[in-house]
């Protein structure tokens, strides 16, 4: 590994993988494949380690990935959003989750990101699930 990369999140991309944030990490996005380091990536906005993220199609075909949650340098839960479509060289602020979350994991299913799971500032667990939609008249997080 390139980078100490503790608490990160992989978002699988292809035949490579961008980790995003992390503990020592928190604004870096770097590009693996199977021979090791690839690339460096635009950094994220905010900085977050233990924090969901993935990958979805827009209905378009565009490409986009997402990070959510998590923590920043002074161990304060996040609820910011950011995404990058894949041909971009920036990530964006986007719709916050409805909450500040820990720990929250992402799974991609039919084009739909779900974030479930992970805990709040109070350590109480989250049994939830969410969807990003951004194809209903806006962006942002649906209960599901």
């Amino acid at each position: 590994m390139e980078y100490d990369t503790v608490d990160s999140c992989a978002i699988p991309d292809g035949k490579s993988v961008l980790l995003t944030g992390g503990y020592y990490t928190l604004q870096r996005v770097s590009r693996y494949d199977a021979t090791g380091y690839v690339a460096e990536l635009p950094g994220l906005n905010t900085g977050r380690y233990h924090h969901g993220c993935g990958v979805f199609l827009r209905q378009e075909g565009t490409k986009v990935f997402l990070v959510a949650g998590g923590m920043d340098d002074s161990t304060n839960g996040l609820s910011s959003t950011e995404l990058m479509l894949e041909d971009s060289d920036v990530w964006s602020i986007t719709s916050p989750l409805p909450r500040a979350v820990t720990g929250v994991r992402g799974v991609t299913l039919g084009n739909t990101l779900y974030m479930t799971g992970g805990s709040h500032e109070s350590r109480a667990h989250r049994d939830e699930i969410l969807a990003w939609s951004d194809e209903k008249g806006g962006a942002g997080w649906e209960d599901e």
